[in-house]
């Protein structure tokens, strides 16, 4: 296994059983990765003396406990995660095309940029008119297709939510809103959404998540 570990940004790059390893070591819970706590040892993500490293550890508190919320991006057959504090977002993401991942963390105000990085929101030109859903799949001008959700603990304890599903074409862009209908949108209005959904602000006409939606569950 080979992992990459940036002491100064706090970057992680292993596959997923070896995060999978230090995410339980550094909850306390007993694991048999002798291996791969060696090889995070000998790139520094964890001190000889077992303490996880200090710009590591902060990014692993945000996944044991996103009290703010957890959130799943899918885009181009690719799944980005992300889990929330008050603090800090870490982000699980692909990293280099060998199926490793890239564990990262960045303030919650910077999400909204990242997220528009990954499905790259740049300018397109301003559809027209609205198009059912089927006829945008079957006329071979999407360029990607893709969801983002964001979920968090509602005021009744109870799991709540909204999403955010967007078609990108070659003649611009479309939000999917209930009954399949893609109704034309500018990158200006997407990146609004993107906002509002990861600041849970003025969250009126942003689709509320299926009952089963795949987000990461609570780490804790």
């Amino acid at each position: 296994m080979t992992v990459d570990f940036d002491p100064r940004t706090g970057k992680l790059v292993a596959d997923e059983a070896t995060l999978d390893v230090l995410l339980r070591h550094a909850s306390g819970s007993p694991q048999n990765g002798t291996r791969t706590l060696a090889a995070l040892r000998a790139a520094a993500a964890v001190e000889e003396d077992g303490r996880v490293h200090a710009a590591l550890d902060v990014t692993l508190d945000a996944m044991r406990y996103p009290e703010a919320g957890v959130l799943s991006l899918s885009y181009a057959g690719k799944a980005l995660h992300g889990w929330l504090s008050a603090k800090v977002a870490a982000l699980l993401m692909p990293a280099d095309g060998t199926g490793r991942r890239a564990l990262l963390r960045l303030h919650p105000s910077l999400l909204p940029e990242a997220l528009a990085r990954a499905v790259d929101l740049s300018p397109r030109p301003r559809p027209v008119d609205p198009k059912p859903v089927d006829q945008l799949a079957g006329d071979g001008t999407v360029v990607r297709w893709w969801r983002l959700m964001v979920g968090w603990p509602g005021a009744d304890g109870r799991p709540d939510g909204r999403m955010l599903e967007v078609v990108d074409t070659y003649g611009g862009l479309f939000t999917v809103e209930p009954g399949q209908i893609a109704l034309p949108a500018t990158p200006t209005g997407v990146w609004r959404l993107l906002v509002r959904l990861t600041a849970r602000t003025c969250l009126d006409g942003l689709r509320p998540l299926p009952p089963d939606a795949d987000i990461p569950a609570d780490q804790g």
